[in-house]
């Protein structure tokens, strides 16, 4: 018990650490833009390529785990993600800087695949469901402190610090990993035809037509946290004057609804079955955008008029995105459910990662763009998942 206690602490640590890797340094984007001479769609691009080799390498940490064992190519991800934040604090032009944050990517995807990994080889059933919660609270504590720890940093020692914490991190991990994590899977797969035996298994799992509506509708709704962090920094920093530290805390009052909406979606999933929440979830998405569209008409651009929306959509996006997840995977047997989660969180970060280079277009001037994009994500969630909506439990 008290190793499984241990397991479930290290994994919620490493899907702290990937959230982190996205949200830490999003105070610092304006002070990187002026630091490196570089224009802000280029310092929000950096968000682009950390998710696309964050999803790109998942596809390959599985496949690798099973046939090596989780341990060692845990400590090999993180070694990349270590490598990629000691290149991003000697980083003086755009090039280098995208280039480490991508190695970054590579790095963190070992983290959340890896670590969902290790959670099935240690816990069944409601067990496995009571550990993997702890997930969804290593997202949250990422999401809600790192921007905070990241504005300060930042404030007093400069935008490298950001990156200098997060090597820490890293290395402290690396080590307690090291010394701390048993190997969980005991039964590898050592046949010479498990990689093309993993190829095909991937393309049997995406002719299921079940799994892209759960995929892109839950992708649409996780849009709604990118958005955020795409989006804001220059806007609220820039535009409406706050400082650094001032948006870090901002990322608390983001981080509660998503923590709520976590907690709650079981008792609610049990009453009502996923078809209303899908609805509710949707429905609060599209309320926020048009809530953030409407202060632009009364106020003008006004913090709360950007803050309370987003509030209420990343409330909605948490409730669909957490039964999308679920609805993806819940028609696979055992022997698919482990590539199935990979491949979910793989293709949704890759599809990300464009959504995400898309959000970095418009300009930094009015929330206009942010709610318009608030509604197009619920919008297109809702075309996708409407099947789904049934308004009986399911």
């Amino acid at each position: 018990m008290k190793d499984q206690y241990k397991i479930t602490i290290l994994v919620m640590w490493m899907t702290t650490l990937g959230q982190a890797a996205i949200a830490l340094y999003l105070p610092a984007f304006p002070a990187i833009a002026a630091s490196l001479h570089i224009s802000p769609s280029v310092v929000k691009m950096t968000i682009t390529v950390f998710l696309f080799g964050y999803g790109f390498s998942q596809l390959f940490y599985g496949p690798l785990s099973d046939r090596y064992g989780r341990k060692p190519i845990l400590l090999i991800g993180i070694s990349i993600f270590c490598l990629g934040c000691f290149i991003n604090i000697f980083a003086h032009t755009e090039k280098i800087f995208l280039f480490a944050r991508l190695l970054q990517g590579l790095g963190c995807g070992s983290t959340i695949t890896l670590g969902r990994s290790i959670l099935r080889d240690c816990f069944t059933g409601r067990e496995l469901a009571s550990a993997a919660s702890y997930l969804s609270m290593g997202f949250a504590i990422g999401l809600g402190t790192t921007p905070l720890i990241g504005a300060y940093l930042q404030s007093y020692f400069g935008w490298q610090a950001d990156f200098i914490f997060l090597l820490c991190s890293g290395l402290i991990l690396l080590w307690i990993l090291w010394r701390q994590l048993p190997e969980t899977s005991l039964n590898l797969n050592t046949k010479s035809g498990l990689f093309s035996q993993t190829l095909k298994d991937y393309k049997s799992i995406l002719h299921h037509g079940i799994f892209w509506r759960f995929l892109l509708g839950g992708l649409f709704a996780y849009g709604v946290v990118v958005a955020y962090n795409v989006m804001t920094p220059f806007l609220i920093q820039n535009v409406l004057g706050y400082s650094a530290k001032f948006y870090g805390c901002l990322a608390l009052l983001v981080a509660i609804p998503y923590f709520s909406a976590a907690s709650f979606n079981r008792k609610l999933v049990i009453t009502f079955g996923t078809g209303p929440i899908f609805a509710l979830g949707i429905s609060l998405v599209l309320l926020g955008g048009f809530i953030m569209l409407l202060g632009v008409l009364s106020i003008k651009i006004h913090l709360i008029a950007i803050i309370l929306p987003i509030m209420i959509a990343t409330f909605g996006q948490a409730l669909v995105f957490s039964n999308a997840i679920s609805g993806a995977l819940q028609n696979f047997s055992p022997e698919l459910g482990g590539k199935a989660s990979a491949i979910f969180s793989s293709l949704q970060m890759l599809f990300i990662s464009i959504l995400s280079a898309m959000m970095t277009l418009p300009t930094d001037t009015t929330q206009v763009p942010l709610a318009v994009v608030l509604i197009g994500l619920g919008l297109f969630s809702g075309m996708v998942l409407y099947p789904q909506m049934n308004l009986v439990k399911n």
